[in-house]
Protein backbone atom coordinates (compact mmCIF):
# COMPACT_ATOMS: atom_id res chain seq x y z
CA UNK A 1 0.00 0.00 0.00
CA UNK A 2 1.11 3.56 -0.57
CA UNK A 3 2.90 5.08 2.39
CA UNK A 4 2.72 8.72 3.41
CA UNK A 5 4.86 10.81 1.04
CA UNK A 6 8.24 11.84 2.35
CA UNK A 7 9.46 15.40 2.18
CA UNK A 8 11.81 16.00 -0.76
CA UNK A 9 14.47 17.21 1.69
CA UNK A 10 14.20 14.10 3.87
CA UNK A 11 16.43 11.08 3.71
CA UNK A 12 15.29 7.84 2.20
CA UNK A 13 16.85 4.44 1.85
CA UNK A 14 16.40 3.90 -1.84
CA UNK A 15 18.21 0.57 -2.13
CA UNK A 16 16.28 -1.85 -4.26
CA UNK A 17 17.17 -5.20 -5.71
CA UNK A 18 16.08 -4.03 -9.16
CA UNK A 19 15.54 -7.58 -10.35
CA UNK A 20 13.90 -6.46 -13.55
CA UNK A 21 17.07 -4.85 -14.78
CA UNK A 22 18.90 -8.17 -14.85
CA UNK A 23 22.22 -6.47 -15.44
CA UNK A 24 24.41 -9.44 -14.56
CA UNK A 25 27.75 -8.27 -13.21
CA UNK A 26 29.63 -11.35 -14.32
CA UNK A 27 33.30 -10.63 -14.92
CA UNK A 28 33.06 -11.57 -18.57
CA UNK A 29 29.73 -10.00 -19.47
CA UNK A 30 30.42 -6.76 -21.29
CA UNK A 31 26.88 -5.37 -21.18
CA UNK A 32 25.72 -2.67 -23.53
CA UNK A 33 22.16 -1.41 -23.12
CA UNK A 34 19.70 -0.53 -25.85
CA UNK A 35 20.48 3.10 -26.56
CA UNK A 36 16.88 3.93 -27.45
CA UNK A 37 15.56 2.90 -24.05
CA UNK A 38 12.46 1.67 -25.87
CA UNK A 39 11.35 -1.92 -25.40
CA UNK A 40 8.60 -3.46 -27.47
CA UNK A 41 6.78 -6.72 -27.03
CA UNK A 42 8.42 -8.58 -29.93
CA UNK A 43 6.42 -9.77 -32.87
CA UNK A 44 4.97 -13.22 -32.29
CA UNK A 45 5.20 -12.91 -28.52
CA UNK A 46 1.85 -11.34 -27.71
CA UNK A 47 0.32 -12.84 -24.59
CA UNK A 48 -2.92 -13.40 -26.48
CA UNK A 49 -3.02 -16.73 -28.27
CA UNK A 50 -6.67 -16.36 -29.12
CA UNK A 51 -9.54 -14.05 -28.22
CA UNK A 52 -10.55 -16.34 -25.37
CA UNK A 53 -7.12 -17.60 -24.37
CA UNK A 54 -4.86 -14.88 -22.98
CA UNK A 55 -1.48 -16.15 -21.83
CA UNK A 56 -0.41 -14.82 -18.45
CA UNK A 57 3.30 -14.09 -18.01
CA UNK A 58 5.09 -13.84 -14.66
CA UNK A 59 8.32 -12.27 -13.53
CA UNK A 60 10.22 -10.55 -10.70
CA UNK A 61 10.40 -6.89 -11.65
CA UNK A 62 10.80 -3.34 -10.44
CA UNK A 63 7.78 -1.10 -11.04
CA UNK A 64 8.30 2.66 -10.98
CA UNK A 65 6.03 5.67 -11.44
CA UNK A 66 7.33 9.22 -11.62
CA UNK A 67 5.96 12.62 -12.60
CA UNK A 68 5.15 12.70 -16.30
CA UNK A 69 5.43 8.93 -16.70
CA UNK A 70 2.85 6.22 -15.95
CA UNK A 71 3.65 3.16 -13.85
CA UNK A 72 6.03 0.97 -15.83
CA UNK A 73 8.15 -2.15 -15.50
CA UNK A 74 11.84 -1.20 -15.54
CA UNK A 75 13.67 -2.88 -18.41
CA UNK A 76 16.87 -0.85 -18.57
CA UNK A 77 19.41 0.68 -16.24
CA UNK A 78 17.96 1.56 -12.83
CA UNK A 79 19.43 4.95 -11.96
CA UNK A 80 19.78 5.06 -8.17
CA UNK A 81 19.13 8.38 -6.45
CA UNK A 82 16.77 9.77 -3.83
CA UNK A 83 14.11 9.63 -6.56
CA UNK A 84 15.31 6.86 -8.92
CA UNK A 85 14.62 6.62 -12.64
CA UNK A 86 14.36 3.89 -15.26
CA UNK A 87 12.96 3.36 -18.74
CA UNK A 88 10.44 0.61 -19.24
CA UNK A 89 7.15 -0.78 -20.50
CA UNK A 90 3.84 0.74 -19.27
CA UNK A 91 1.73 -1.51 -17.06
CA UNK A 92 -2.01 -0.81 -17.23
CA UNK A 93 -4.15 -1.34 -14.16
CA UNK A 94 -1.38 -0.66 -11.65
CA UNK A 95 -2.65 0.70 -8.31
CA UNK A 96 -0.16 1.56 -5.58
CA UNK A 97 -2.94 1.38 -2.98
CA UNK A 98 -3.46 -2.29 -3.85
CA UNK A 99 0.15 -3.39 -3.22
CA UNK A 100 2.57 -3.34 -0.30
CA UNK A 101 6.29 -2.92 0.02
CA UNK A 102 6.84 0.10 -2.20
CA UNK A 103 9.10 3.06 -1.50
CA UNK A 104 8.29 6.69 -2.12
CA UNK A 105 10.22 9.92 -2.49
CA UNK A 106 8.29 13.03 -3.35
CA UNK A 107 6.02 12.10 -6.25
CA UNK A 108 8.04 9.05 -7.31
CA UNK A 109 7.02 5.56 -6.17
CA UNK A 110 8.81 2.28 -6.86
CA UNK A 111 9.16 -1.25 -5.55
CA UNK A 112 10.07 -4.85 -6.37
CA UNK A 113 7.21 -7.18 -7.14
CA UNK A 114 6.28 -10.50 -8.64
CA UNK A 115 3.73 -9.69 -11.31
CA UNK A 116 1.32 -11.62 -13.50
CA UNK A 117 0.51 -9.76 -16.71
CA UNK A 118 -0.88 -10.08 -20.21
CA UNK A 119 1.31 -8.43 -22.86
CA UNK A 120 0.07 -6.94 -26.11
CA UNK A 121 0.66 -3.87 -28.25
CA UNK A 122 3.82 -2.81 -26.45
CA UNK A 123 2.04 -2.58 -23.09
CA UNK A 124 1.40 -4.84 -20.11
CA UNK A 125 -1.99 -5.38 -18.47
CA UNK A 126 -1.84 -6.29 -14.79
CA UNK A 127 -3.48 -9.49 -13.59
CA UNK A 128 -1.95 -9.73 -10.12
CA UNK A 129 1.01 -8.39 -8.14
CA UNK A 130 2.78 -9.45 -4.95
CA UNK A 131 5.55 -7.71 -3.04
CA UNK A 132 8.78 -9.68 -3.25
CA UNK A 133 9.41 -11.51 0.00
CA UNK A 134 11.58 -14.40 1.09
CA UNK A 135 8.51 -16.64 0.84
CA UNK A 136 8.39 -16.12 -2.93
CA UNK A 137 11.98 -17.28 -3.29
CA UNK A 138 14.69 -15.76 -5.47
CA UNK A 139 14.15 -14.59 -9.03
CA UNK A 140 14.84 -17.27 -11.66
CA UNK A 141 18.55 -17.37 -12.43
CA UNK A 142 19.27 -15.77 -15.82
CA UNK A 143 22.17 -18.15 -16.37
CA UNK A 144 21.91 -21.95 -16.13
CA UNK A 145 24.95 -22.14 -13.83
CA UNK A 146 27.63 -20.04 -12.25
CA UNK A 147 30.75 -19.62 -14.41
CA UNK A 148 33.78 -21.70 -13.50
CA UNK A 149 36.81 -19.42 -13.42
CA UNK A 150 39.30 -22.15 -12.52
CA UNK A 151 42.23 -22.49 -14.87
CA UNK A 152 41.85 -25.31 -17.39
CA UNK A 153 45.62 -25.91 -17.28
CA UNK A 154 47.06 -28.31 -14.67
CA UNK A 155 49.16 -26.67 -11.99
CA UNK A 156 52.89 -27.12 -12.68
CA UNK A 157 54.80 -29.49 -10.34
CA UNK A 158 56.45 -26.55 -8.58
CA UNK A 159 53.21 -24.58 -8.38
CA UNK A 160 52.20 -21.57 -10.46
CA UNK A 161 54.71 -19.40 -8.59
CA UNK A 162 57.52 -21.43 -10.17
CA UNK A 163 56.54 -20.09 -13.61
CA UNK A 164 56.83 -16.41 -12.66
CA UNK A 165 59.42 -14.17 -14.33
CA UNK A 166 59.79 -11.33 -11.83
CA UNK A 167 61.63 -9.19 -14.38
CA UNK A 168 58.36 -8.84 -16.28
CA UNK A 169 55.95 -7.93 -13.48
CA UNK A 170 56.40 -4.16 -13.69
CA UNK A 171 53.54 -1.78 -14.41
CA UNK A 172 54.67 -1.30 -18.00
CA UNK A 173 54.51 -5.07 -18.52
CA UNK A 174 50.99 -5.26 -17.18
CA UNK A 175 50.01 -2.21 -19.28
CA UNK A 176 51.26 -3.96 -22.42
CA UNK A 177 49.36 -7.17 -21.72
CA UNK A 178 45.84 -5.82 -22.31
CA UNK A 179 46.51 -4.28 -25.76
CA UNK A 180 48.33 -7.46 -26.81
CA UNK A 181 45.36 -9.65 -25.90
CA UNK A 182 42.90 -7.25 -27.52
CA UNK A 183 44.88 -7.32 -30.76
CA UNK A 184 44.73 -11.13 -31.10
CA UNK A 185 42.28 -11.79 -33.97
CA UNK A 186 41.62 -15.39 -32.91
CA UNK A 187 41.23 -14.73 -29.20
CA UNK A 188 37.99 -16.23 -27.89
CA UNK A 189 38.24 -15.61 -24.14
CA UNK A 190 40.42 -14.14 -21.42
CA UNK A 191 39.83 -14.56 -17.70
CA UNK A 192 41.65 -14.67 -14.38
CA UNK A 193 41.53 -17.56 -11.90
CA UNK A 194 40.74 -15.90 -8.54
CA UNK A 195 41.52 -19.09 -6.63
CA UNK A 196 45.07 -19.41 -7.91
CA UNK A 197 46.62 -16.76 -5.66
CA UNK A 198 45.77 -13.91 -3.31
CA UNK A 199 48.42 -11.79 -5.02
CA UNK A 200 46.94 -10.13 -8.14
CA UNK A 201 50.26 -10.43 -9.96
CA UNK A 202 50.35 -14.18 -9.33
CA UNK A 203 46.80 -15.02 -10.39
CA UNK A 204 46.74 -17.23 -13.48
CA UNK A 205 45.79 -15.35 -16.65
CA UNK A 206 43.87 -17.75 -18.88
CA UNK A 207 43.70 -17.13 -22.61
CA UNK A 208 41.63 -19.19 -25.05
CA UNK A 209 42.48 -18.87 -28.75
CA UNK A 210 41.00 -20.51 -31.82
CA UNK A 211 44.40 -21.76 -33.04
CA UNK A 212 48.18 -21.24 -32.80
CA UNK A 213 48.39 -21.83 -29.04
CA UNK A 214 52.20 -22.06 -28.87
CA UNK A 215 52.67 -18.86 -30.86
CA UNK A 216 50.30 -16.88 -28.66
CA UNK A 217 51.83 -18.27 -25.49
CA UNK A 218 55.25 -17.06 -26.64
CA UNK A 219 53.85 -13.61 -27.49
CA UNK A 220 52.28 -13.27 -24.05
CA UNK A 221 55.38 -14.53 -22.22
CA UNK A 222 57.48 -11.94 -24.02
CA UNK A 223 55.66 -9.08 -22.29
CA UNK A 224 54.17 -10.55 -19.09
CA UNK A 225 55.93 -12.59 -16.42
CA UNK A 226 52.91 -13.75 -14.40
CA UNK A 227 51.43 -17.26 -14.60
CA UNK A 228 49.64 -17.88 -17.90
CA UNK A 229 47.54 -20.67 -19.35
CA UNK A 230 46.85 -20.72 -23.10
CA UNK A 231 44.42 -23.22 -24.61
CA UNK A 232 42.63 -23.62 -27.94
CA UNK A 233 38.88 -23.55 -28.50
CA UNK A 234 35.80 -21.43 -29.04
CA UNK A 235 35.14 -18.91 -31.79
CA UNK A 236 36.78 -15.49 -32.16
CA UNK A 237 35.44 -12.78 -29.89
CA UNK A 238 35.26 -10.44 -32.89
CA UNK A 239 32.93 -12.89 -34.62
CA UNK A 240 30.71 -13.11 -31.54
CA UNK A 241 30.54 -9.33 -31.40
CA UNK A 242 29.40 -9.24 -35.04
CA UNK A 243 26.70 -11.81 -34.25
CA UNK A 244 25.60 -9.79 -31.21
CA UNK A 245 25.30 -6.61 -33.27
CA UNK A 246 23.36 -8.38 -36.01
CA UNK A 247 20.88 -10.05 -33.68
CA UNK A 248 20.43 -6.83 -31.73
CA UNK A 249 18.90 -5.30 -34.86
CA UNK A 250 16.35 -8.11 -34.99
CA UNK A 251 15.12 -8.28 -31.40
CA UNK A 252 14.08 -5.68 -28.85
CA UNK A 253 16.76 -6.06 -26.20
CA UNK A 254 16.64 -4.65 -22.69
CA UNK A 255 20.33 -5.48 -22.15
CA UNK A 256 22.88 -7.34 -24.23
CA UNK A 257 26.47 -8.47 -23.97
CA UNK A 258 29.02 -11.23 -24.40
CA UNK A 259 29.87 -14.03 -22.01
CA UNK A 260 33.39 -14.76 -23.23
CA UNK A 261 33.94 -17.72 -20.94
CA UNK A 262 30.80 -19.48 -22.20
CA UNK A 263 31.40 -18.29 -25.74
CA UNK A 264 27.95 -16.88 -26.34
CA UNK A 265 25.99 -13.70 -26.89
CA UNK A 266 23.50 -12.94 -24.13
CA UNK A 267 20.40 -10.92 -25.03
CA UNK A 268 17.82 -10.01 -22.40
CA UNK A 269 14.29 -9.41 -23.66
CA UNK A 270 10.87 -8.68 -22.21
CA UNK A 271 9.30 -11.81 -23.70
CA UNK A 272 11.12 -14.64 -25.46
CA UNK A 273 9.80 -16.06 -28.71
CA UNK A 274 10.58 -19.83 -28.83
CA UNK A 275 10.50 -19.77 -32.63
CA UNK A 276 12.99 -16.91 -32.66
CA UNK A 277 15.35 -18.79 -30.31
CA UNK A 278 15.09 -21.87 -32.54
CA UNK A 279 15.95 -19.73 -35.58
CA UNK A 280 19.01 -18.29 -33.81
CA UNK A 281 20.15 -21.80 -32.87
CA UNK A 282 19.80 -22.90 -36.49
CA UNK A 283 21.69 -19.88 -37.85
CA UNK A 284 24.56 -19.61 -35.39
CA UNK A 285 24.67 -22.93 -33.59
CA UNK A 286 22.82 -23.98 -30.45
CA UNK A 287 23.80 -21.88 -27.45
CA UNK A 288 25.71 -19.24 -29.42
CA UNK A 289 22.94 -16.67 -28.93
CA UNK A 290 20.74 -17.02 -25.86
CA UNK A 291 17.56 -15.02 -25.27
CA UNK A 292 16.77 -14.43 -21.58
CA UNK A 293 13.16 -13.35 -20.98
CA UNK A 294 12.18 -11.07 -18.12
CA UNK A 295 8.65 -12.50 -18.17
CA UNK A 296 7.78 -16.15 -18.79
CA UNK A 297 4.41 -17.95 -19.11
CA UNK A 298 2.99 -18.75 -15.68
CA UNK A 299 3.06 -22.49 -16.36
CA UNK A 300 6.77 -22.35 -17.26
CA UNK A 301 7.48 -20.12 -14.26
CA UNK A 302 5.74 -22.55 -11.90
CA UNK A 303 7.61 -25.50 -13.39
CA UNK A 304 10.98 -23.75 -13.02
CA UNK A 305 10.24 -22.92 -9.38
CA UNK A 306 9.59 -26.54 -8.56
Amino acid sequence: MREEGRDDDGEVNSTTSSRSVILIAVLLLAACGDASGEVRTPEGTSSTVGADAPVVHRGHVTVLEEPGSPAHVCTGTFEQSAAPHCEGVPIDGWDWDAVEGEEQYGSTSWGDFEIDVVAAGGRLSLVDARALTAALGPAPAPFPQEPDFRSPCPEPPGGWASTVDESKLAFENFSALGPLLDAMPDRSAVWSDPSSSEDPELKVTNVRVVANRAQHEAEISAVWGGPICVIEGGRPKAELLEILEQVSTEVSATTRGLDELAGRAEIFVLLADPAQQADLDARYGEGTVVLHPLLVPVEASTTAAT
